[in-house]
C-alpha cells in the first residue's frame, strides 16, 4: 500500500463489504429486475427488525425510489409515534431538507438511536456540501448533547459535535470531541475535513493518534498485517508533517 488516500478507500470498501446482511445477499444473487422486487416484496411481508428494514429499503431505492418513499412515507403518516417509520421515511431525503423535523422528533424521542443517528449525518453532511448557512440552529447543541446522554460514547454524535464547534470557531471543544471518536469507519468517511481541522490546529499528536485508531479494526481483523500497520502510521505521519509545511509556507500567520 504505496498511497495513504488509496489505503483509505480500502478501508471504506472493506466495512461495507462487512456490514452486508443476509437480505443483501440475496438481493446480489438475484438475477433479474422481476426477481429482485419479488424478494423485496416478500421481505415487506414479514415483521424485520430496523437493521433488515434498513437493508430492504435500500435494495428497494436502488430499483424503486419513488415507489419505496411513497411506501414509507404512508407508514410514518399513519403511525405517527413509531420513530422506526419516521426514521425510514426520512432515510433517503436531501439531508438539508431532514433537518427541521428531525429535530422536532429528537426533541420528542431523543433516544431514538437511528434518528438521532441520521440527524449527526446530515449535519456533517450539510457541512461537508458547504451549506454551513443551513447546518446548526440554536438548538442544535442541546438536542446533540442530549442524545449523548443516551449514547455516550457514538461516535456519529462526537463527530456532529465536532462539526458544530468546528462551524462555531470553538478550536478546543472541536478538538476535545474529534479526541473521543474510535470508530474507523466514522475517522474514514470524515478524514479530510479532519485532516484540515488538524492542519490549522497544527496538532499533530492527535493526527497520530487518529490515525492509529483507523486501521486497528483492519489489523484485528487480519486484513492488514502488522507490518502494513506501522507502514501506514509512518506514511500518514510522514505527509500530514509535509502538509502542514505546505500549509505554513502558504499562511505565514500560521507560523506565529
Amino acid at each position: 500500500m504505496k498511497h495513504f488516500a488509496f489505503a483509505l478507500c480500502l478501508l471504506l470498501l472493506l466495512s461495507a463489504l462487512a456490514a452486508e446482511s443476509p437480505f443483501a445477499q440475496e438481493y446480489a444473487n438475484a438475477v433479474t429486475r422481476a426477481a429482485k422486487h419479488a424478494l423485496i416484496q416478500s421481505y415487506l411481508m414479514q415483521p424485520l427488525s430496523l437493521d433488515e428494514a434498513r437493508a430492504v429499503q435500500s435494495a428497494w431505492y436502488s430499483l424503486e425510489p419513488l415507489a419505496m418513499q411513497a411506501y414509507y412515507d404512508s407508514l410514518a403518516a399513519a403511525n405517527p409515534q413509531n420513530m422506526g417509520y419516521q426514521y425510514l421515511s426520512l432515510r433517503f431525503l436531501k439531508a438539508a431538507d431532514t433537518l427541521p423535523r428531525l429535530r422536532r422528533l429528537l426533541s420528542q424521542a431523543p433516544d431514538s438511536y437511528w434518528n438521532t443517528r441520521l440527524y449527526a449525518l446530515n449535519l456533517c453532511e450539510c457541512y461537508s456540501e458547504g451549506k454551513q448557512q443551513l447546518l446548526f440552529a440554536a438548538e442544535d447543541e442541546m438536542l446533540l448533547k442530549a442524545a449523548l446522554q443516551y449514547f455516550p460514547s457514538d461516535a456519529y454524535l462526537q463527530i456532529a459535535m465536532f462539526y458544530l464547534f468546528v462551524a462555531e470557531g470553538k478550536s478546543s471543544l472541536a478538538g476535545s470531541y474529534l479526541a473521543e471518536i474510535d470508530n474507523p469507519a466514522v475517522l474514514a468517511a470524515n478524514w479530510q475535513a479532519i485532516e484540515r481541522f488538524l492542519l490549522s490546529e497544527k496538532n499533530l499528536d492527535l493526527f497520530d493518534a487518529l490515525s492509529e485508531t483507523l486501521w486497528l479494526d483492519e489489523l484485528n481483523s487480519g486484513n492488514i498485517s502488522p507490518e502494513e500497520y506501522y507502514d501506514l502510521q509512518e506514511l500518514a505521519h510522514e505527509e500530514f508533517i509535509r502538509k502542514l509545511a505546505q500549509h505554513e509556507e502558504q499562511d505565514p500567520g500560521a507560523q506565529k
